[in-house]
C-alpha cells in the first residue's frame, strides 16, 4: 500500500518530530511504501534520510501559492497513493480539489497537534470540509478533539511516542556543564520557540523570584527565534545566572543537566498538544511543571509526576519550583514517576503500532 505524507514543513517543531518518528517505525514494514512531501526544502530532522521513505520537498513563500498547489497535485497524480496522511492546514488547503473529486484515496487527517484551532471563516469551512472527507482524524490529546469539534465517530487519540534511542548516547553532565559555566546545583530550564505562544515572562519572573529570595539557581532557556527581548527583562546583576540559547544539535544533552523542566503557554495565543519538551524532560527522569491548559493536563499527574501551574501567574510557578527545589524526595519520586508515565503512556512501540492498525485496517480493505 502507497502512503504519502504530506507536510507543511520539515523545521524543528512538535508535529514535525512526531511524523519523522512514525515514518521511521512504518520504515520496518514490507507491506507500505512510503513518500512524504514537504511544502518547505529547510529539513530539520535529518534522520529521514536514513530512512527508505521518498522524499519531495518544494520551495515556497509563506501562505497559499496556487503554483504550489499545482505540483501538489501534479505529484498526487504521478505516484498514485492509496494513503494521504496530512499533518499540516496548509496542506490541507491545497488537497481541497481532491476532497471534492476524488474516490478512491483515503484521507487521514493529523492537523491537530494543539488545542487552538486557528481563525477565519474560509479556514474553518475548509476544514471541517476536510474532517467529512477524511476516513480517520488524528490529535495527540482529547482536548484537541474538542477544540478542533472533530466527529467522535471517526476520531482517534494517539499519544506521542518517545524513541529511547534518542537518549542512549548523552554527553557527560559534567563537560556539559562545563561549556556552559553552570556551578550552581540546581538548574532550572524551558525549552519552546521564543514567541508569544510561549509565556516566557511568567518562566523569567518566577526564575528572578527564586534568586531575590536566595536559592542558588542556573537558568537555561532553548528555542528558535530571538530571544533578545526576553533576556532584556533580566536585571543585569542577575544575567550571569542565565543562559539563553537556539536550538541545538545535542539538545537532550543539555535537558538532562536539568533538575527540572518548565513549560509556560500563554494561552491567550496558544493552547499545547502533547508537548515533545516537556516529553523528553520527563524521559529523562526529571519532574516537569507546565501550564494548566490544553495536552499538559493529559500528560502531567499535577502532584505527583511534577505541577501544572495557574496561566500567567509567576508567584505560584514560583511557589511549585520551591517545594520542588526544598525536597530532594519529592523532586526524585516526581522524576521517576514522569520516567514511568512516558514508558507506559507514551511509549514509542505503543504509537507506531497504533497506527499500523489505522493503516492495516485500510489495506485490508484494498487487497479485498
Amino acid at each position: 500500500m502507497k502512503i504519502l505524507f504530506l507536510s507543511d514543513s520539515l523545521k524543528g517543531g512538535g508535529k514535525e518530530r512526531r511524523m519523522i518518528e512514525l515514518i521511521k517505525g512504518l520504515d520496518k514494514s514490507k507491506d507500505y511504501e512510503i513518500s512524504l512531501l514537504a511544502l518547505d526544502d529547510d529539513v530539520f530532522y535529518k534522520d529521514i534520510f536514513e530512512t527508505n521513505c521518498e522524499l519531495k520537498t518544494l520551495k515556497r513563500s509563506k501562505g497559499y501559492e496556487l503554483k504550489i498547489q499545482k505540483l501538489v497535485l501534479g505529484y498526487i497524480k504521478e505516484i498514485k497513493p492509496d494513503v494521504i496522511h496530512f499533518w499540516g492546514e496548509l496542506c490541507m488547503i491545497y488537497l481541497t480539489p481532491l476532497f471534492i473529486t476524488n474516490r478512491k484515496i483515503v484521507f487521514f487527517s493529523s492537523i491537530i497537534a494543539d488545542t487552538s484551532p486557528k481563525k477565519g471563516f474560509v479556514r474553518n469551512m475548509i476544514r471541517r470540509y476536510s474532517f467529512k472527507k477524511s476516513t480517520l482524524i488524528l490529535s495527540n490529546t482529547f482536548a484537541g478533539l474538542r477544540a478542533y469539534g472533530a466527529s467522535e465517530n471517526k476520531s482517534k487519540v494517539i499519544y506521542n511516542g518517545f524513541d529511547f534511542n534518542r537518549i542512549s548516547d548523552l554527553k557527560d553532565k559534567v563537560n556539559i556543564r562545563t561549556k556552559y559555566q553552570i556551578k550552581s546545583d540546581f538548574v532550572l530550564m524551558m525549552v519552546g520557540v521564543y514567541n508569544d505562544r510561549k509565556d516566557y515572562p511568567t518562566f523569567l519572573k518566577a526564575t528572578e523570584l527564586l534568586l531575590q529570595k536566595g536559592y542558588k539557581i542556573s537558568v537555561i532557556t532553548a528555542g528558535d527565534g530571538d530571544y533578545s527581548e526576553y533576556k532584556n527583562m533580566i536585571r543585569s546583576e542577575n544575567l550571569d545566572f542565565y543562559h539563553f540559547l537556539n536550538f541545538q544539535n545535542d539538545i537532550e544533552s543539555i535537558m538532562n543537566i536539568a533538575s527540572i523542566g518548565v513549560l509556560c503557554s500563554n494561552s491567550t495565543k496558544h493552547g499545547e498538544g502533547i508537548s515533545n519538551a516537556l516529553l523528553e524532560f520527563m524521559a529523562l527522569g526529571k519532574p516537569v511543571i507546565g501550564t494548566n491548559d490544553g495536552g499538559n493536563v493529559e500528560l502531567i499527574e499535577d502532584g505527583i509526576s511534577g505541577y501544572l501551574t495557574n496561566i500567567n501567574d509567576h508567584v505560584d510557578l514560583c511557589s511549585k519550583l520551591m517545594s520542588i527545589l526544598d525536597n530532594e524526595k519529592l523532586n526524585k519520586d516526581m522524576g521517576d514517576r514522569s520516567l514511568e508515565i512516558v514508558k507506559n503512556k507514551f511509549s514509542y512501540s505503543n504509537m507506531i503500532a497504533q497506527f499500523l492498525s489505522e493503516y492495516d485496517k485500510i489495506n485490508r480493505n484494498l487487497i479485498k
